[in-house]
């Protein structure tokens, strides 16, 4: 219902064949609009949806690709041995 409310606020100034000028956000991705028309009750719209990325994929790729120096040995076969998350930093 929420999304249908933003979507008729962002539809109601647009003449057909409009496309909305900025990009939507929903929690599971964007979107991209165009007014095509009313229709009885509905109005029709075409929409091209873009999925986001999941945090932890994206999160990752870039960590890993920063380097991180550990000098002292000991310190870091021990976040090594005890952190489970460190085998996917960079520590080359």
């Amino acid at each position: 219902m929420q999304q249908a409310t933003k979507l008729l606020d962002i539809i109601s100034p647009l003449k057909e064949g409009e496309v909305y000028s900025n990009i939507i956000e929903w929690q599971g991705g964007y979107q991209i609009i165009r007014f095509i028309k009313i229709n009885g009750e509905a109005c029709v719209i075409e929409s091209v949806s873009i999925p986001k990325r999941n945090y932890d994929e994206w999160f990752w790729e870039k960590a890993s690709s920063i380097l991180v120096k550990i000098y002292d040995e000991n310190l870091k076969n021990e976040l090594l041995k005890e952190v489970s998350w460190a085998k996917r930093i960079n520590l080359n």
